[in-house]
């Protein structure tokens, strides 16, 4: 699952947190099997910076 814009400043234990109660409540069942354990997450976080040319 991709969450492509996650709250600003959210800690690995909210990630935890969120996650387990996604598998708990059961709310995704792809292709009709619901998920049954987190197996592994990852947060990406980018700077941008702007490069003078002229």
């Amino acid at each position: 699952m991709t969450i492509p814009h996650y709250k600003e400043g959210i800690t690995d234990e909210e990630v935890k947190t969120g996650a387990a109660g996604i598998v708990a409540d059961d709310i995704f069942k792809p292709e009709g099997f619901g998920l049954t354990r987190m197996s592994g997450a990852k947060r990406v976080d980018t700077t941008t910076t702007d490069v003078a040319v002229e």
